[in-house]
């Protein structure tokens, strides 16, 4: 696990006039590009493992469905937001983004463990009768979207029945951790983290599977094994990027991303 250091954010508590506290959370200026006029609602989570983490929700007028968002290794909430402007604003949809224990302004340490707290304490959240508001049937309303080391927790979440989603979409995923630095685990399987590629057959909600066949961080092939194992009732046409590395898919193959992504979130519309 590589956290940025520093963070890309801070968070500060504010008094409002009333006396009660509010947290706000300042940006580096350099993941400032667009302006979201909505503002970001920021809450601290106390995760099962008792770290405190802290999310982020972008809100959309317009949304029916929230993504729940699980970033990569070396990044954290503060970077990752004008991803969360795009995505909210492009497919009008909510977008809750948390920082793993040990990163950005979260307790605690990084761990495969904690990242599996930590998502559950996102779900929550957003499940809880408090933030009816924003997913009153998570069943229905939650889609989790795991990038690369992502793609760990949004598969144990997604897999592990108690808690229902309504789609699965995994972005440069791993079948596993030490499969993405050997093909074969041999003796080294009793110490893997991330078992994806086990977990991906339990899944039950539809699952959009995004890859570039030419990353070299996390080889194209793990994207092709985890759509060849995903079952069939969940299985979806994969968006495969010719050209596309880890990071650039977004940035670089627009063109191909977005209609992707969108058919899938309207498939999970039509179903409500």
């Amino acid at each position: 696990f590589v956290p940025p250091e520093p963070p890309f954010y801070k968070l500060v508590t504010v008094t409002k006039d009333d006396g009660t506290n509010e947290l706000h959370v300042h940006f580096s200026p350099q993941v400032i590009f667009s302006p979201f006029p909505a503002g970001v609602k920021v809450v601290m989570l106390q995760t099962g493992r008792k770290n405190m983490i802290p999310a982020f929700l972008y809100r959309h007028p317009e949304a029916t469905h929230t993504i729940l968002y699980s970033h990569g290794n070396a990044a954290d909430c503060g970077l990752l937001r004008e991803r969360y402007i795009q995505l909210s604003n492009i497919f009008k949809v909510n977008v809750f983004g948390y920082d793993y224990s040990g990163y950005g302004e979260a307790s605690g340490s990084p761990s495969e463990s904690n990242t599996y707290a930590d998502i559950e304490a996102a779900y929550d959240w957003l499940a809880r009768k408090e933030s009816n508001r924003i997913c009153s049937d998570p069943a229905k309303q939650i889609i989790l979207y795991g990038q690369s080391v992502g793609s760990g927790p949004s598969v144990f979440l997604a897999s592990s029945m108690k808690r229902p989603v309504c789609g699965l979409i995994l972005h440069s995923p791993i079948m596993s951790g030490i499969r993405v630095l050997m093909e074969n685990r041999g003796p080294l399987c009793c110490c893997d983290i991330y078992p994806n590629i086990n977990r991906i057959k339990r899944v039950t909600c539809p699952v959009l599977v995004i890859h570039g066949d030419r990353d070299i961080e996390v080889g194209f092939n793990h994207g092709v094994g985890m759509q060849e194992a995903v079952p069939k009732h969940s299985k979806t046409e994969p968006c495969w990027i010719e050209g596309g590395g880890h990071n650039n898919i977004v940035d670089e193959f627009p063109h191909e991303y977005y209609p992707k992504v969108q058919a899938f979130l309207n498939s999970l519309k039509n179903t409500r």
